[in-house]
């Protein structure tokens, strides 16, 4: 026992630890005493000694230093103050509080320099606190010489250290197949009693029972206690909402994260909470609820009032502290963990697992369907290429995945700018529409292509601004689009060689630019030509960009290439030529209606008496469409 505790304290740093401090070191003690702190039964704070350092500066020396000379305090420093703090309710008993000694100046400047060490090394972090033990759990085989061995050593400890085991405050707890004669002998030679089954520390039951209600229902019985106090008709809807989402729902907290509690225990927690808020004393029986309670636990954006569910905080408390075992973590609960059971996500399944392992293999799948890879850029990039073939077998799917993985970062990268760069708030519900929006387009124009590969009969277009066509069966028709600000409208006209305009339409539509706006309106032109019959036409258009990604639908823009491939799988059955510039354009009294339209509409006119008529439709003020 002797030689347990190895020399770590040199000679020369012994010499500067025992010596006397001098003037300077006293003070500059006193002086990082914080100014409104360690005031003594006469009330004076050290900021009194502080500024009146020449005055008090003998009375403050001579005791300290006499400390250190002699090892003897003097008797006046005893008076102070003593706060008992209960640590249980009920509490009767001295063993049932914690005294908390308050300290005066000299006392306090004493300490203060005893806590400096070395005056060599002033100035460093003061690390002497976090060597204190308050609490000391020895486990060992229950044999009569190891529990000799253990009073050896805390008797040794006291009689080294000048400390004293509390046995009032201390325990034993047995496993099943002790005997009762190794009880008996343990709790003689210690001097301690076994502990209770509903023993807890630090706020957590030691021992779950089989039925984890019994073993919880503390949690309940302390909110039911601090409701006792308030009556919650005497309170405002403000000063309710602000006590259950400061008080109610932060009690369970740190039993959420180390338990998954029970059903019982969660309906009971909503039931105290709900007849709190409603203002009812009634334990049992029916109240008046005028809105619906999973309403209410809903974020203040949504209409509720913030309320967190308790079991939504269960899970994201148990989360937490299973995905912090999931990372790479050396400490000495993780070791042990990991021995008993393995890596979390390769876990063993034992025959009688502990409740705290229970509990985080609720959450077992929570952390392995929401799991990113934290590797590199290209480890990111190789697992949405090449997906794992336990995650994806067939090929299409494998491309589908692949697919919407690239579209959910393109659209977060775009949402993180608009957030970081174009101070816009972040709306998680628009960026979902927008990834679902982008992965359908895309998927249309994949299955779009896959069909123009499958179609020999495809024949190829052409373009001769300088040749019109002259035959009585060509259709010539003109197509254009106006885009402002996401609204666009869509127009046409059909006339047939040598003739009269025929047929004109316009159609509301809503694009995110014009380039696409022109595309719809091209595809509404082949469409409506489709739909009467019409076998060779000659398309006017004034969209450069757009009839070059006709004629080469391979480098055609990307956001543009799903409506490509849909005009073109229409133009198949047709002779077509194209031709830049457009002759039919709607009206400036018609554009402007359209751009202030909202709805999708498409309305055609069989001659340009109709499009005069509408227009003076929309002169009258009571026409609003």
């Amino acid at each position: 026992m002797e030689n347990l505790i190895n020399r770590t304290i040199t000679e020369s740093e012994n010499k500067s630890l025992i010596q006397i401090p001098n003037d300077k070191e006293i003070l500059m003690a006193l002086n990082s005493i914080p100014s409104l702190k360690a005031s003594g039964p006469n009330g004076i704070p050290s900021l009194f000694h502080k500024h009146n350092g020449e005055t008090v500066k003998p009375l403050l020396l001579s005791p300290i230093k006499s400390f250190f000379i002699s090892g003897h305090i003097l008797r006046e420093w005893n008076n102070t103050f003593i706060c008992l703090i209960p640590k249980r309710q009920g509490a009767s008993t001295v063993k049932d509080f914690t005294p908390i000694s308050l300290c005066n100046a000299c006392y306090k400047g004493r300490s203060q320099w005893r806590h400096q060490g070395n005056p060599d090394k002033q100035g460093g972090p003061q690390i002497s606190h976090l060597m204190f033990a308050y609490d000391l759990l020895i486990l060992s085989k229950a044999t009569k010489a190891n529990i000799r061995n253990v009073k050896s050593i805390l008797d040794k400890f006291c009689s080294w250290s000048g400390q004293e085991v509390n046995c009032s405050k201390s325990g034993i707890f047995f496993s099943k197949n002790t005997s009762a004669d190794t009880k008996r002998n343990a709790k003689a030679v210690l001097g301690m009693r076994k502990l209770k089954e509903d023993a807890q520390y630090l706020g957590n039951p030691m021992f779950i029972k089989k039925k984890r209600n019994d073993s919880l229902q503390f949690l309940i019985d302390k909110i039911k206690g601090k409701l006792t106090s308030w009556k919650a008709k005497a309170i405002s809807w403000a000063g309710r909402a602000t006590l259950i989402n400061s008080v109610i729902n932060n009690t369970p907290t740190y039993s959420m994260s180390l338990f998954r509690l029970p059903k019982s225990t969660l309906s009971s927690n909503y039931k105290v909470t709900r007849r709190f808020w409603w203002g009812t004393t009634k334990e049992e029986g029916s109240y008046y609820a005028p809105k619906n309670w999973d309403s209410i636990c809903q974020p203040r954006l949504k209409g509720g009032l913030g309320f967190r569910r308790a079991k939504d905080s269960n899970e994201a408390m148990l989360s937490e502290t299973t995905w912090a075992l999931t990372k790479t973590n050396n400490s000495l609960a993780d070791r042990d963990i990991k021995a008993k059971y393995g890596n979390f996500l390769n876990s063993v399944n034992r025959s009688s697992p502990s409740p705290i392992w229970k509990g985080l293999q609720w959450c077992e799948d929570i952390i392995q369907s929401n799991v990113i890879p934290d590797n590199s850029v290209k480890d990111i990039i190789n697992f949405v290429a090449c997906p794992p073939h336990t995650l994806i077998d067939n090929s299409l799917d494998k491309t589908n995945f692949s697919l919407y993985a690239a579209v959910t970062f393109y659209q977060l990268w775009n949402s993180r700018n608009d957030v970081l760069h174009a101070s816009k708030p972040g709306d998680l519900h628009q960026t979902i529409k927008r990834i679902k929006y982008s992965y359908l387009k895309h998927m249309r124009r994949s299955q779009s292509d896959r069909i123009l590969e499958g179609s020999p009969s495809a024949l190829p277009l052409q373009l001769d601004p300088s040749q019109e066509p002259t035959g009585l069966d060509w259709s010539v028709i003109n197509t254009y689009a106006s885009w402002t600000n996401s609204s666009s409208c869509l127009s046409g006209i059909l006339q047939y060689s040598c003739s009269p305009p025929t047929l004109s339409w316009f159609k509301i539509s809503h694009e995110d630019n014009s380039l696409q706006a022109e595309a719809h309106a091209t595809l509404l032109t082949v469409t409506i030509a489709a739909e009467r019959g019409l076998t060779k036409i000659w398309l006017r258009c004034d969209a450069l960009l757009l009839v070059d990604g006709i004629l080469h639908p391979r480098t055609s823009p990307w956001e543009i290439r799903s409506l490509v491939s849909y005009i073109i799988s229409i133009l198949i059955a047709f002779r077509i030529g194209f031709v830049l510039g457009s002759q039919g354009r709607i009206t400036p009294s018609l554009m402007t209606w359209a751009s202030s339209a909202k709805s999708q509409i498409l309305i055609r006119f069989v001659s340009s008496r109709d499009i005069r008529t509408f227009e003076t439709m929309l002169s009258l003020p009571f026409f609003n469409l």
